[in-house]
């Protein structure tokens, strides 16, 4: 890939609803991260033309368009996808989801070789390039085994936290990312909500800020807000707003392109 890298936000939300798609980026043409109900919005072309899913976590609104799109790519002359994830996750989808009862097992489809899946383990600290993109998976902290992502091209980079509360690992990892230009940061319920927030694995405006306090890295990157739960949108925004003084803080949306030198 020459030029920049774009990353489309297909999906961001914390629930379904009308007009809201959970999470989805298209990193180019030929990446994703996660496959929630935005994958939804790529035409048939755009979803044949896909080479690997990098997966946070299992939780299935972080899912649950991968099995969907499988068939959609079987009358495509369509590479085998790949799943990064890690073995925990892997280990997920083939006993709960890709099991013959939930939904076929696609490496098995159209035979075992070639497949139209295939499972590559992929834990923290690991990193790939693909097609010009460099992906890095960072440990985050949620109840079931997940990871964030760090997204570099050639002199830029992008994070994204998936689903997390407090994680400082990620912190310090974003921190000695000196091309660090933008942190999308899962975000999902207000303060009010801290206990439910806490229970679930997720941040609220005032435990981020709490994380972000002793921030130092350099030039503090865009926040951009993700996974909002719905009905808690407009308060959790107020309050990051507030919180986050010092901070360029916006609510990532559907349909959101960002570039990367």
């Amino acid at each position: 890939m020459k030029g920049k890298v774009q990353v489309k936000v297909l999906g961001c939300s914390g629930g379904i609803g009308a007009g809201l798609k959970t999470t989805c980026l298209q990193v180019g043409r030929t990446l994703l991260i996660d496959a929630g109900t935005g994958l939804e919005l790529l035409t048939l072309a755009e979803m044949r033309a896909i080479r690997a899913v990098f997966l946070t976590h299992a939780h299935l609104d972080h899912i649950a368009c991968l099995p969907l799109m499988l068939p959609a790519r079987l009358d495509g002359d369509c590479a085998p996808l790949t799943v990064y994830a890690s073995q925990a996750v892997l280990d997920a989808l083939h006993q709960s989801i890709f099991n013959w009862t939930i939904w076929p097992d696609y490496r098995q489809i159209p035979q075992a070789e070639p497949a139209s899946i295939h499972f590559v383990a992929f834990e923290a600290g690991a990193s790939v390039t693909l097609d010009g993109v460099t992906l890095t998976a960072v440990a985050v902290t949620h109840p079931t085994p997940t990871q964030g992502y760090l997204v570099r091209g050639r002199r830029e980079a992008l994070a994204f936290s998936g689903d997390t509360g407090h994680a400082p690992e990620f912190w310090r990892t974003l921190e000695r990312t000196a091309e660090l230009r933008h942190l999308l940061v899962d975000v999902s319920f207000p303060d009010a909500q801290r206990a439910i927030a806490a229970a679930s694995g997720h941040y609220t405006p005032a435990t981020l800020a709490a994380d972000l306090q002793p921030w130092q890295g350099g030039a503090k990157p865009p926040l951009h807000i993700s996974h909002l739960k719905p009905g808690f949108e407009t308060s959790v925004m107020a309050e990051c707003l507030a919180s986050l003084p010092d901070w360029s803080v916006r609510r990532l949306a559907s349909g959101d392109l960002i570039e990367l030198d």
